[in-house]
């Protein structure tokens, strides 16, 4: 027999962001880091979602030093500062470098050993 679960809720459509900090809340999180890269940083991408968190009261901390072709290095700080802060949710905002970091931080998080161990 085989069962295949997965529970994954997409969230997508005009003005999404919005929800951001009601979809932080349902997921059991008062604190949330965002993982990003500088070109978002810089084109303010980030505003509306700040903007939900904060309004859902939601401490949050913003981890931009994601680079093409992520680092071991890089996943280690952004998990470090992930344990630190006590945030029981991770936010990949950006393209493939960005979200990869963030779903490598997410499983560090909660997982032994290095990022390579879970290839």
């Amino acid at each position: 027999m085989f069962v295949y679960k997965m529970p994954t809720e997409i969230v997508f459509g005009r003005k999404s962001v919005s929800e951001t900090g009601n979809i932080v809340k349902k997921l059991g999180g008062d604190t949330a880091l965002i993982i990003t890269d500088e070109g978002i940083m810089k084109n303010n991408l980030l505003n509306n979602i700040e903007a939900s968190l904060k309004e859902a009261n939601i401490m949050y901390l913003i981890f931009h030093e994601v680079e093409p072709d992520p680092t071991i290095q890089g996943v280690k700080k952004a998990t470090e500062l992930l344990k630190e802060i006590g945030a029981k949710v991770v936010i990949g905002v950006g393209g493939g470098s960005s979200i990869d970091t963030a779903k490598a931080v997410a499983t560090m998080a909660t997982n032994e050993g290095e990022i390579f161990d879970y290839e």
